[in-house]
């Protein structure tokens, strides 16, 4: 099915999304992130009165982005609901990342790095301790194992597609 600009209109809105969830979150989001999404978002055909203005920042007014980015973020209502729970916040976090590993829309190992910081920051949730334990075999693994590396990037896929399922 070939991609259409809404859909590319969609992923960006994802993304935008997601980066405001990290901010309310409690996660410092690099300004150049933000800028990046705000770009990625104008050129995908997403408007805003403050998007076009963080997708401008220069190099001197990156200190700007994350007030900015606030800006877009009411401005398209991307997080409604949002922001009063942190821990709730991070979860939605954590099914997304997931859902990307799964769907190989993200690098299984990269993901996985990025939901072992959520599970630290949630205190260790059961249910994220199969993918942060995958993690760290894939990060132990020798040459000389009878096990070849792929096998824990599987695992770690397997667990994103577990952590994404609904119920």
């Amino acid at each position: 099915m070939p991609v259409t600009a809404l859909d590319g209109q969609a992923a960006a809105l994802e993304r935008l999304r997601m980066l405001a969830i990290e901010r309310m979150a409690g996660d410092e989001v690099d300004a150049d992130l933000l800028i990046r999404a705000g770009l990625d978002a104008v050129l995908a055909g997403v408007d805003s009165p403050s998007l076009g203005v963080l997708a401008g920042l220069g190099e001197q007014e990156r200190s700007e982005a994350a007030g900015v980015f606030d800006g877009v973020v009411a401005e398209l209502a991307l997080a409604p609901g949002l922001g009063h729970d942190p821990t709730s916040d991070r979860w939605t976090l954590v099914r997304w990342l997931a859902r990307l590993v799964a769907e190989d829309e993200l690098d299984a190992v990269t993901g996985a790095r990025r939901l072992a910081e959520c599970w630290h920051k949630l205190g260790r949730p059961d249910e994220l301790t199969g993918l942060a334990s995958w993690l760290g075999e894939y990060d132990s693994w020798c040459p000389v194992w009878s096990v070849p590396r792929q096998f824990y990037v599987d695992r770690i896929r397997e667990e994103a597609r577990r952590i994404s399922s609904p119920g």
